[in-house]
């Protein structure tokens, strides 16, 4: 019996300037990944260069998801939580 093999390819903290590259690099090897995006890390996911990534890689079948605002506020609360 042949069995299909999965794996879950996942990037956060995007898009970054190579999102695209990636975008094709899975394209051409007939596999899909999620790419985690969050609001303000590398730049503002609202910017133009942003919207025009993520609508590239989603109009080619790949998931979008979000990850968060920024990492400060998460960094600052697990802080908080370990003292």
């Amino acid at each position: 019996m042949h069995r299909l093999k999965t794996v879950a390819l996942t990037f956060d903290d995007g898009p970054y300037s190579w999102h695209n590259q990636i975008v094709d690099m899975l394209d051409a090897a007939d596999d899909k990944g999620t790419f985690f995006t969050d609001g303000n890390n590398y730049g503002c996911i609202y910017s133009n260069d942003s919207v025009s990534s993520m609508q590239y890689s989603y109009s080619r079948g790949h998931q979008i998801a979000s990850h968060t605002w920024d990492h400060a506020s998460r960094f600052a609360h697990s802080l908080v939580l370990r003292t």
